[in-house]
């Protein structure tokens, strides 16, 4: 969608006709024209990327570096929580015995993420 919007910007079409036509956002096409501006692809200066090629570099999101508070509180008992996989405890059976209360659903999300 950001190829396309700046392709609108380049041909000089307005905002509220990019927004129309491609269901977006006027916030969305600022944020668009700021980063295209920034890699100097409206004033010329740089060409478009062929297609397949992404435009902007992707930026890291940081919602995807913060963790729960049952992931962290469950990390604190990482150990404790291998231990007892290892030596073959059911997974429900370790979830009943925590020393910290989360969700079951937390507990098997972080089974599956930590990879236990």
């Amino acid at each position: 969608m950001e190829r396309k919007i700046v392709e609108r910007l380049l041909a000089s079409d307005k905002i509220n006709r990019i927004c129309r036509e491609l269901k977006v956002s006027k916030h969305r096409v600022s944020l668009v024209r700021a980063k295209a501006e920034e890699a100097q692809y409206l004033d010329g200066t740089n060409k478009l990327p062929p297609y397949p090629e992404a435009l902007f570099s992707d930026s890291v999101d940081g919602r995807s570096e913060r963790g729960s508070e049952s992931w962290r509180a469950l990390t604190q008992h990482l150990d404790w929580n291998t231990e007892r996989l290892e030596n073959g405890w059911h997974a429900i059976t370790v979830y009943e015995e925590l020393p910290v209360k989360v969700r079951r659903s937390s507990f098997y999300r972080f089974l599956t993420g930590a990879q236990l």
